[in-house]
């Protein structure tokens, strides 16, 4: 396991894309050679058999509705992301996951996560008020927070009017204003649920720069017969799974010097498994398993719910776990075994964001140790953007300088004295002793040495008691520094959503990026 580089840009305009774009196009034609060579068994099932089987699977998913056939030689370009309003540094995968499909013949996919709960709750902007930028949020989610997003229903869960109120207030600015009103003309209501709201949302500003990439929810493709032989595969072998696991955690945490044990995931427990459990509009929980001699129990949360007999025919454990399951029971990856699936399954090259890139070595070192198998190469991608505001920031003292400044007029007033002051009489009878102490100082004893640096301190304190507004002026200039970089910083924040960023921004992000 290597130790990953992956910094989130930081500048205006900036992106991250690795390996660089040129590549690439090579990166998935050696992707797609070394999986359509592996020759392994899933479950007592062909490798090749669950790949096509899960390939075309997220395309007949599609939330457009659209019935595709895969040209078996095709590549798939995949992305994915929770069912949020994200950032459009977070946006920039899919612009570079649809320029990568065209660029290779190929078809670019999203997987949308629908699994998760809703990371943000509200929308945030930042606003002008009383004179200074302030970020605000309205929320939208207001009893659905412990949900899954594929259970949060718009008509139970969320409601947006008090956005809407907002967005005609006479206090927001003309952008602000536009852009909601457009997000909010353009939000389908209709949608059963937030995860496919939020998607179809998404994909039609994404229509605006001519992107087109398929669009699946996890939860659709995880409900297949080859994701559950993925599943009873894993859970059959869950000791050793179990070991790899845990032992890729404690190797990225050594090589990172990570302390915290939750971090970059927990390890898993002896009866845990790296799965999501939950009963449809109930909060989720980690899939734990009891085992004994041929079989294992499922459980949601201390409850027995569905028994797998590896004595029968793998077809038949597949068909009993989807009957018990039914229309009551989700079962879902986790992150780690998420990316495992979709890039070992379907992907031909996947796109990650700085944090997946970082988390994936781990995937990496699992999908060599425990399928044995060399793991496709994936990509990391990101970009800076900034929001734009009528509000004007100006100033861009150097804070670390200022910093240094309101320390150092207290031992070297001299250095930040005025002209004038510098040159009177008093003044400079005070600094010639200052310097002949300095520069006798090598010379004293350990004793005078103390005494000088006594007398050292009290003509810093007499001179700069000679300029009393010496010393709050540094500390003003620092204090209107900080404020700036605050009201910067605002600006600059990533809790923002895509659809306020002006198109025109957006484009000459892509298009500098060599994407449009």
């Amino acid at each position: 396991m290597r130790k990953d580089t992956y910094r989130v840009p930081g500048n205006d305009q900036e992106v991250l894309i690795e390996p660089p774009l040129d590549e690439l196009p090579g990166v998935v034609e050696s992707n797609r050679q070394l999986l359509l060579n592996f020759d392994l068994s899933i479950h007592g099932q062909p490798f090749q058999d669950l790949r096509a089987q899960t390939r075309q699977a997220a395309l007949r998913s599609d939330i457009g509705g659209e019935q595709l056939e895969l040209d078996s030689e095709a590549p798939i370009i995949m992305t994915g992301h929770q069912a949020e309003f994200f950032h459009p540094g977070i946006w920039f995968k899919n612009f570079l996951t649809a320029h990568l499909a065209s660029d290779t013949g190929g078809v670019g996919m999203n997987m949308v996560v629908d699994s998760d709960t809703c990371g943000l709750t509200g929308i945030r902007f930042p606003q002008m008020v009383d004179g200074s930028i302030q970020e605000r949020e309205i929320q939208f989610l207001f009893n659905g927070q412990e949900l899954a997003t594929a259970d949060c229903l718009l008509e139970e869960h969320t409601d947006f009017e008090p956005l809407r109120e907002v967005a005609i207030a006479a206090d927001l600015d003309a952008h602000l204003k536009n852009t909601l009103e457009k997000f909010l003309n353009r939000l389908d209501m209709q949608s059963p649920n937030l995860a496919i709201a939020s998607t179809r949302l998404r994909r039609s500003y994404e229509q605006d720069y001519g992107i087109n990439n398929i669009e699946f929810l996890l939860g659709t493709v995880e409900s297949t017969d080859a994701f559950l032989h993925f599943f009873i595969h894993i859970v059959e072998a869950l000791p050793a799974f179990q070991k790899i696991y845990n032992e890729a955690l404690h190797q990225y945490r050594r090589i990172h010097a990570i302390r915290s044990k939750a971090n970059p995931l927990p390890d898993l427990d002896p009866d845990e498994t790296p799965f999501w459990l939950w009963r449809k509009g109930e909060p989720r929980f980690p899939l734990r398993v009891l085992s004994d001699e041929g079989s294992t129990h499922l459980l949601l949360g201390e409850t027995p719910i569905h028994r797998i007999d590896f004595s029968l025919d793998a077809d038949e454990q597949v068909w009993g776990l989807r009957d018990a399951l039914g229309d009551t029971f989700c079962l879902r990856s986790r992150a780690l075994t998420t990316t495992m699936f979709f890039r070992l399954f379907c992907a031909d090259l996947f796109i990650h964001g700085v944090g997946g890139g970082k988390y994936d070595n781990v995937t990496d070192t699992i999908i060599e140790n425990f399928f044995s198998i060399k793991p496709p190469v994936y990509a990391v991608s990101s970009a800076t953007v900034h929001l734009p505001t009528e509000a004007v920031v100006s100033g861009s003292d150097d804070i670390d300088k200022l910093r240094y400044q309101a320390r150092d007029v207290n031992y070297n007033p001299d250095r930040y004295a005025a002209p004038g002051v510098r040159t009177s009489a008093e003044f400079e009878v005070k600094l010639a002793e200052k310097k002949q102490i300095l520069e006798s100082m090598p010379d004293r004893s350990k004793t005078e040495r103390y005494k000088g640096f006594l007398r050292l301190k009290q003509l810093n304190h007499e001179m700069l008691a000679g300029t009393p507004s010496l010393e709050q002026n540094m500390e003003s200039k620092l204090a209107a520094a900080l404020a700036v970089q605050k009201q910067k910083s605002i600006l600059q924040g990533r809790n923002y959503p895509f659809f306020l960023f002006p198109q025109e921004k957006i484009q000459s992000l892509v298009t500098n990026a060599g994407l449009l």
